[in-house]
């Protein structure tokens, strides 16, 4: 029965990848904004952009969002690992699960 202890981990372990999936989504599209207002601010002002205090606080704030972006992707792998892990252990424990009822005679 250590089967059941060991997916219901899994499950939530699901559970948390969603959510990062979908802070990763929301992460991602605060990138997409930050870059497209970075070009807007290159397009008005081509030759003095990189002078222009928004267009420097923006860039950091790209920066950021991308060290962010690689934090998650990294705990999303983790998760994976974590999931396949949990996902081969469950397999073996219902294998063994099964074998000792047919070796119990059950």
């Amino acid at each position: 029965m250590a089967f059941l202890a060991l997916a219901s981990q899994k499950s939530l372990l699901n559970m948390q990848k969603s959510f990062k999936q979908l802070e990763q989504i929301s992460l991602i599209n605060q990138i997409n904004i930050t870059e497209q207002q970075m070009a807007n601010i290159k397009a008005a002002y081509p030759e003095d952009y990189d002078n222009s205090y928004d267009y420097i606080m923006l860039e950091q704030m790209d920066e950021e969002y991308g060290a962010q972006k690689d934090a998650l992707e990294d705990e999303l792998n983790e998760i994976n690992q974590m999931i396949q892990s949990l996902t081969s252990s469950v397999k073996t424990e219902i294998q063994n699960s099964c074998k000792l009822n047919y070796a119990g005679g059950s």
